[in-house]
């Protein structure tokens, strides 16, 4: 799964270490990143560029970085002054590529992007798989493993029973 971050927020701050963080930030803007492994490895150079600002500049306040997700595919890193919600530097917010449009052969194309292993409904994996206490847990509904068995069937996919991706309760449904 491919993601894109869409939007970089970054604040004012009186001193270099809040400057260099956010030029750092500011870098990353309308960048894709072509899968979880370099999302990973994006979210492991935030963490190294905070640990690098505060041991640069031990005579400030520390900044930390936070990474949270809002559902399986969005999400968001943080860095903020030590913990406070209302000392932040900045914001990076990311969402997973649906798809992209193409042109060719005189007419607008559009194709999905899917993953195999990765529920195009929920988002849901083998190892976050989706549950309904009467059906247990999904499996894959069609060969190239793109869509559960729980979103495949329209009665199982919107029972209020149905919990996707319970891992990590982030599914979409």
């Amino acid at each position: 799964m491919m993601f894109f971050i869409h939007h970089v927020q970054t604040y004012s701050n009186v001193n270099k270490k809040g400057r260099e963080m956010c030029e750092f930030a500011k870098a990353f803007d309308r960048l894709l990143i072509t899968d979880q492994c370099a999302l990973d490895s994006l979210k492991c150079s935030f963490e190294a560029k905070v640990n690098e600002l505060n041991q640069k500049y031990p005579k400030t306040k520390a900044i930390t970085f936070s990474a949270g997700a809002f559902d399986s595919q969005d999400g968001q890193f943080s860095v903020r002054v030590g913990n406070d919600d209302n000392q932040s530097v900045c914001f990076i917010s990311y969402a997973s590529v649906r798809g992209y449009y193409s042109f060719g052969e005189g007419m607008l194309k559009t194709q999905t992007l899917v993953t195999p292993g990765v529920c195009r409904i929920c988002g849901c994996t083998e190892n976050d798989p989706c549950f309904h206490p009467d059906h247990g847990t999904c499996w894959w509904a069609d060969e190239s493993q793109t869509i559960c068995s729980h979103c495949a069937d329209p009665e199982i996919s919107v029972d209020p029973a149905t919990e996707h991706c319970i891992n990590s309760k982030g599914g979409k449904q």
